[in-house]
């Protein structure tokens, strides 16, 4: 796995936090790299997660909730597994059964989450297109997600009304994936009854 790292240039003012860039390989198997993704983002949220820490996964529903919120008025969501050979196997697994469709990048080694001197799950990181570092959150406590959200809001420089029809499309959203849940459950209920009956 190859892992690139060059500071994102010139983009700073002298009060700025510097992201640094890196390449890492996702559960896909394509290459993702910051700078790249930074290309086509407003804001780009860093999420260091891994697949057995229990804070990760109390918080992750929310990350996702923002997301999905966000995403088309420039979010992207990096998810970066810190999980080392012991664990990485059940990545990938586990991602396919929560459905995520963002990119879930590996760091076995843990060279991405030394460079952000990342020492424990989760933390999240809130960066600008140009680089700086708005926001840095370690840990998990109940309402974390609430300054993200804020962080994010802002940077998007999204109005009360914007923040509001985004929400209430994700509600239609949800709504919708839950009636899809819901008639494929009853499909293979009655398709198990029948192959019973038979």
């Amino acid at each position: 796995m190859m892992v690139v790292m060059v500071l994102l240039a010139g983009l700073y003012t002298n009060a700025a936090e510097r992201a640094t860039n890196f390449k890492l390989t996702g559960i896909d198997d394509k290459p993702y790299e910051l700078k790249e993704v930074a290309k086509s983002a407003k804001v780009i949220l860093l999420n260091f997660w891994e697949v057995n820490c229990k804070p990760c996964q109390k918080e992750m529903p929310e990350i996702v909730r923002i997301y999905k919120t966000y995403k088309t008025v420039g979010l992207k969501l990096l998810l970066v597994s810190r999980d080392t050979q012991l664990t990485i196997s059940r990545v990938a697994p586990f991602v396919a059964s929560q459905k995520w469709d963002f990119p879930v990048l590996l760091d076995p080694e843990l060279k991405v989450s030394q460079l952000y001197n990342v020492k424990f799950s989760p933390v999240n990181i809130v960066i600008s297109p140009k680089g700086e570092i708005l926001m840095r959150l370690e840990g998990y406590t109940p309402g974390n997600e609430a300054e993200i959200e804020k962080q994010i809001i802002s940077a998007l420089e999204l109005s009360p009304e914007d923040v509001a029809k985004l929400k209430a499309e994700y509600e239609k959203q949800v709504e919708s994936e839950t009636e899809e849940t819901e008639t494929e459950k009853g499909q293979a209920e009655a398709e198990a009854t029948g192959e019973a009956g038979s």
